[in-house]
């Protein structure tokens, strides 16, 4: 917007106002014009270790829709192993590999505090998001209520919404080590 102020010299004078930064990864909502960014929830969530491995992953999503992820591990990993960061999805679908990302360092059979800015992963600020993952029901025609031990394999059947949408998990020369939830703080 410019704004044109005349002065008694007849001097002319034209300001204009600094446009307002945009998010570098922008999301329109349909319902607004594509002047206008759509703003996501800031969202906090966790991923606590407790057994195997004790430490946490926090997933903190900003009103762009970036997650930043940052974390610590206290004990539980071994020398001379390959450990992998992912999030998943509950039939184990990588959703996405961040062992990159956090490039962690490992000390003393734990973790020096790392972290990494996700431009490509969100929570909840689109059907995407990590917090709005699918996981498996049983058939319509099953009498069995669902179950992880069940026979019937929910990975093939339909999808629902569920209530925590993936998980963290640490693989080990490239087999699971351990999981968690990415839960809601």
């Amino acid at each position: 917007m410019a704004v044109v102020s005349v002065m008694p010299e007849a001097s002319l004078v034209v300001r204009t106002e600094k446009e307002k930064k945009s998010c570098p990864n922008k999301k329109h909502s349909p319902l607004e014009t594509r002047t206008h960014d759509k703003i996501c929830p800031c969202t906090l969530a966790t991923s606590k270790f407790k057994g195997k491995v004790n430490g946490v992953i926090v997933y903190a999503q900003d009103e762009c829709g970036t997650t930043t992820v940052v974390g610590f591990f206290g004990n539980g990993f071994k020398k001379d192993k390959k450990y992998e960061f992912k999030i998943t999805d509950d039939c184990g679908k990588v959703l996405r590999d961040m062992t990159d990302d956090l490039n962690v360092t490992f000390v003393d059979g734990g973790t020096e505090p790392f972290s990494a800015k996700l431009y490509d992963v969100n929570l909840n600020c689109d059907k995407h998001g990590v917090l709005n993952a699918h996981t498996p029901k049983p058939p319509h025609n099953s009498t069995v209520p669902y179950k992880r031990h069940n026979k019937i394999d929910p990975c093939s059947s339909k999808y629902r919404k569920r209530d925590y949408g993936a998980e963290t998990v640490i693989y080990e020369n490239g087999n699971t080590y351990t999981a968690a939830d990415i839960t809601l703080i």
